[in-house]
């Protein structure tokens, strides 16, 4: 199967991706930021901004599944962008 994890940068995302990746799965991570997760080897990555339509519009179609794992941070700090939804 081909899966999307959007927020696939986070803690829950970055699981589900190496976990579905060392399966065998086809998984492509979309998420604001890029860190330096071991699964970016096997993972190919999309940067998207979920508040900005255009940026979601360009996400890769034809996947098997999608998994929203995006989440506001619990504390702000100063590399973080919040944008409000208007």
């Amino acid at each position: 199967m081909k899966h999307i994890i959007i927020g696939g940068d986070g803690f829950v995302g970055s699981h589900l991706a190496a976990d579905l990746s060392a399966m065998g799965e086809e998984v492509l991570v979309a998420d604001i930021v890029k860190s330096r997760h071991p699964h970016y080897a096997k993972v190919p990555f999309h940067r998207i901004d979920v508040t900005d339509a255009e940026s979601v519009a360009g996400i890769p179609r034809g996947q098997d599944d999608l998994v929203h794992a995006n989440a506001n941070p619990i504390f702000p700090f100063p590399y973080i962008h919040t944008h409000s939804i208007q």
